[in-house]
């Protein structure tokens, strides 16, 4: 939540104590990942946007 207060209140998410959320840049391979370790990840490869993408457009269990 502190990065929503701090972006709210001043147009920038990073605070005091926090990992620094690095600017939009195009080419970046790097993101932010938000939730109880929050910090700067690597973006995910082909392989893993290929693995993510046929596991979330399969078929649901339930429509079988």
């Amino acid at each position: 939540g502190a990065y929503w207060v701090n972006f709210m209140k001043t147009g920038d998410p990073n605070g005091h104590g926090l990992p620094r959320w690095a600017p939009f840049a195009a080419g970046s391979a790097v993101t932010m990942e938000i939730g109880t370790t929050p910090g700067p990840r690597p973006v995910a490869g082909p392989d893993e946007l290929r693995f993510w993408r046929s596991y979330l457009l399969r078929p649901s269990v339930a429509t079988r």
